[in-house]
């Protein structure tokens, strides 16, 4: 065993243990007044950990989709997500079964009464979800076959469908008065985000990156940025010029009470600050500044997914304790654990090709 894989291993464990951990001390939590409190925190992690994972799978096929060839060797960074995609779906059953004890739609009326029953919502996420991860490893078995275009573009768009639907049934239904057609595709097209800027920073963290490679991944993180926040704009703008009361019960929370301080962080970490960071040559060449912000950005987007979930329940007050701290703890160490053993293991699994592992 070499020293690099023996170090492998020994973060891989400590991560284990403290997901381990950290999923128990939630789990502990989950009697008493703050229950719901303490599966929203899960859902919170829930929407992080999918954005990542199905984000990172799916930026090698939407490449290859567009005629593409210079991923290299930094192409397993990305492979890595399918090692998230078990922790992914089991952390959707897990909300499934909990779910009479946070979700607001358990009696749903009306003409979206059928499209809201809770056995249909969960398992229709749940059997996409299985179908996008089914592709993904259909498309990376068949990397550098003759129609590896057809199976890429087939994961591009379930993808799309996928993280729209997770968007429409786990973000906009938590506040029954507002109705959105964007935010299916704001989380989908943020979740590419979340994955640009984990691609950037696990690059720079395991090698030494060509400056050309690093710069590309530089600007997808450049030009995603750009499209959350249009995206986020664009959510924003059609309650005023088309006068839409109903779409306030967003805004208010967030821009007008307690949660408008961790807005304008937003607007630093997510949204505006990265782009003047991000704009030159230079920031996407420099392996060091490009991970930083990187890393910032990967920050910000976990709170936007907080920012999203609680704002609608806490509108008055921003709580933050060991009810989000655990969850999360264990989150990111599924995360570390995950992509420390699947960036060397993984490539070994699918088809020799060209790219070099």
């Amino acid at each position: 065993m070499t020293n690099r894989n023996r170090n492998t291993g020994i973060i891989a464990g400590i991560t284990a243990v403290i997901a381990i951990i950290m999923i128990i001390l939630w789990a502990l939590q989950l009697e008493g007044e703050q229950t719901p409190r303490v599966w929203r925190a899960f859902l919170i992690n829930y929407l992080f950990l999918t954005s990542l994972a199905g984000g990172l799978m799916v930026w090698p096929a939407i490449i290859v989709t567009a005629g593409g060839n210079w991923m290299g060797s930094l192409e397993k960074v990305c492979w890595a997500g399918f090692a998230l995609s078990l922790p992914s779906l089991v952390a959707l059953m897990v909300l499934w079964a909990g779910s009479e004890s946070w979700v607001p739609w358990l009696e749903p009326a009306g003409h979206r009464a059928w499209w809201m029953d809770n056995t249909f919502l969960f398992s229709r996420n749940l059997i996409m979800q299985v179908l996008f991860w089914a592709l993904a490893w259909l498309f990376l078995k068949k990397r550098h076959s003759k129609k590896k275009h057809v199976y890429s573009a087939w994961l591009v768009f379930i993808y799309a469908v996928t993280f729209s639907l997770i968007g429409f049934d786990f973000i906009m239904p938590l506040d029954p008065h507002w109705k959105s057609m964007v935010v299916g595709g704001y989380y989908f097209v943020s979740s590419l985000y979340i994955a640009a800027a984990a691609w950037a920073f696990i690059s720079v963290i395991i090698q030494k990156p060509d400056t050309r490679t690093l710069r590309t991944i530089g600007k997808l993180v450049f030009a995603f940025c750009l499209l959350t926040t249009y995206l986020m704009f664009s959510q924003l703008l059609p309650s005023w010029y088309e006068n839409q009361p109903h779409m306030t019960s967003f805004i208010i929370p967030r821009y007008n009470l307690s949660w408008v301080g961790i807005s304008y962080l937003l607007l630093v970490m997510v949204y505006l600050g990265p782009i003047p960071l991000l704009v030159s040559g230079w920031s996407k060449r420099n392996p060091l500044f490009l991970g930083i912000v990187s890393a910032m950005i990967l920050a910000g987007m976990w709170i936007e997914r907080w920012w999203l979930v609680d704002a609608v329940y806490k509108k008055d007050q921003v709580i933050f304790g060991w009810p989000e701290i655990a969850p999360t703890l264990a989150f990111l160490a599924i995360i570390i654990t995950g992509i420390t053993l699947a960036i060397r293991r993984i490539p070994r699994l699918v088809e020799p090709d060209k790219i070099q592992t």
